[in-house]
């Protein structure tokens, strides 16, 4: 009885967050008018040129003509989802934007399957309905970035290690799918690779049976097996063609770099236009390393070493002091609101709700943190993503939209607390007349 209760929930939770999407997909794209060609996202054009050249030229490549030289620049997880909409004729901008409101939607349900299995029925319908409706992800759906993608696959890697943690006995392959989920997210996002350390230590850590039993140890091992197994076909192709260890992407040079100088003060934590054209005239000499290279990995690699040497530079005429006293204000920005309204007469009133979204979500995750504080342990799973970017982010560069795909989990925190605030004020408002009828 409790499977067949918990699969209609499960498939009305599914419904109620895609109907969602679909009303803000027709808002957005139509009312809205965000349904042009132009492809949002400053690396949006990129992903999509790796994605057209792999279902058209065979090849991963960011060179817009022939020879169409191999890249490492990139990780192939998100350009592999839009090759793979262009490969079934769905490659258009708006089909792009319809399909990741529809990753939204998914997002939503399984968001809203974690407070199920942590809370009840009526926090799971508010946790979906909360994430579904978040700004941030809402307008990020109508960007070619990875971030929808991302948090979509945070939610899941964070249901799949809550099953590991309430079964008896777990079976291999959930932490088989945990481990290959995590492989995914990688793929998606590389700042994904070294989420594999926290994970695994903490379900040693908080796993059943002694220090030396097998039950503690051999699921976490299953889990970063195959995590590591998935990651070597990539791995083995960029050695192949580089000769250099180049697990998924090229492309922490430039943001050692960028981070090295929003601590020097060169560039803000916002990283607005102004701070993208700062930046590019400061990485000239950078360029130009790379301009006797050509184009491809060759060139890709270059500039990786280029930027890793100013950073290097850069970072060394810092002193611990600003750094220290930056990392507040680095993390504030990093957790900033993060929505991306589209532009028009309608923009100052979405960014003001965006805005408010943000303070009142904010505040229910402080409470419901708080109201959850003796099983934070037990929760790991909803928080280890969000610590592991706060930290990760203190050697690599500030966007607020890199703090994204570890926020749909929090949302579950946060319909928690808004759930037993209701029920809250409810039981006030039935005491009087409970007193009235004692008398």
């Amino acid at each position: 009885m409790r499977s067949t209760l918990a699969g209609r929930s499960s498939r009305g939770l599914l419904l109620l967050c895609l109907l969602i999407a679909a009303v803000e997909c027709f808002v957005v794209l139509v009312v809205l008018g965000v349904n042009g060609p132009k492809i949002l996202g400053g690396d949006g054009p990129g992903y999509e040129l790796l994605a057209q050249n792999m279902v058209h030229h065979g090849v991963f490549s960011g060179v817009d003509q022939a020879p169409y030289t191999p890249s490492v620049y990139r990780s192939p997880g998100y350009p592999a989802i839009i090759a793979a909409l262009e490969a079934v004729g769905l490659g258009s901008t708006v089909m792009v934007r319809v399909v990741q409101f529809a990753l939204l939607g998914l997002t939503g349900w399984v968001v809203g399957l974690i407070a199920l299995r942590l809370a009840g029925r009526r926090t799971a319908v508010v946790a979906a309905v909360l994430c579904t409706t978040y700004l941030p992800l809402v307008w990020l759906a109508t960007y070619q970035l990875t971030e929808v993608s991302a948090g979509l696959v945070g939610a899941v890697l964070a249901l799949l290690l809550l099953r590991v943690r309430d079964a008896d006995t777990p079976a291999l392959w959930l932490w088989a799918a945990a481990g290959l989920t995590l492989a995914v997210g990688a793929y998606i996002r590389p700042s994904f690779m070294l989420l594999i350390a926290p994970v695994a230590a903490l379900a040693v850590l908080t796993g059943r049976g002694g220090w030396r039993s097998r039950t503690r140890w051999i699921g976490p091992v299953v889990m970063s097996a195959v995590f590591v197994a998935a990651l070597l076909p990539w791995t083995a192709r960029n050695l192949a063609l580089t000769d250099r260890l180049v697990p998924l992407s090229a492309a922490s040079g430039g943001s050692l770099y960028a981070s090295a100088a929003q601590y020097h003060g060169d560039i803000s934590y916002q990283f607005d236009d102004a701070d993208w054209n700062r930046f590019a005239a400061q990485s000239q000499s950078v360029v130009r390393a790379g301009e006797d290279q050509p184009p491809g990995w060759r060139r890709e690699l270059a500039l990786d070493d280029a930027y890793r040497e100013q950073a290097k530079d850069l970072a060394g005429e810092l002193s611990a002091g600003q750094v220290l006293s930056s990392i507040p204000k680095r993390e504030a920005y990093l957790w900033s609101p993060a929505d991306y309204p589209p532009p028009g007469r309608s923009y100052t009133l979405l960014h003001r709700l965006g805005q408010l979204q943000y303070v009142a979500l904010g505040l229910l995750v402080l409470v419901g943190l708080v109201m959850r504080r003796r099983r934070l342990l037990d929760d790991w799973p909803l928080w280890v993503g969000a610590i592991y970017l706060a930290v990760l982010h203190l050697v690599f560069h500030i966007e607020s939209r890199y703090s994204i795909p570890a926020r749909p989990v929090l949302i579950v925190v946060a319909a928690i607390a808004a759930v037993a605030a209701v029920d809250r004020l409810r039981a006030r408002e039935r005491s009087p007349v409970v007193a009235q009828h004692a008398r």
